[in-house]
């Protein structure tokens, strides 16, 4: 049996998460009102639940350190109530989710896998 993760979106979620990427995108620009933080931002995803009651918010940045990371997420924790606001009026759904903006690891994993193969290929060159 599949795990709810592996499961295909449905083309509905599918348009749903890219509807919202696009949205959320574009609105970051006019709300964050903070050019050095927006230049460096990017929405990776956007899972919204079946049922529209959430969703969450992958989204990574240029500089990758903690504290930068810590607060870019607070400053979009902050935004999330007024984003809410902005997509309720410029969607016409029933129901606009609950925003959780989440940092993407998916980069950084990435990155650690390699270097870890690339140890491992160096490793084998020196037997």
């Amino acid at each position: 049996m599949k795990s709810k993760d592996q499961i295909p979106p449905s083309r509905r979620s599918a348009r749903l998460n890219r509807l919202f990427r696009e949205e959320i995108n574009g609105l970051l620009r006019y709300e964050l009102h903070n050019d050095e933080v927006t230049k460096m931002l990017t929405i990776t995803t956007v899972d919204v639940s079946n049922d529209l009651a959430y969703a969450k918010i992958y989204f990574t940045i240029l500089d990758k350190s903690q504290e930068r990371i810590s607060e870019v997420s607070n400053l979009l924790k902050g935004k999330a109530g007024k984003l809410r606001g902005v997509l309720g009026r410029n969607l016409h759904l029933k129901r606009i989710p609950r925003l959780t903006f989440l940092y993407d690891e998916t980069e950084d994993k990435a990155a650690d896998l390699e270097n870890v193969l690339r140890k491992l290929k160096e490793e084998r060159t020196d037997d």
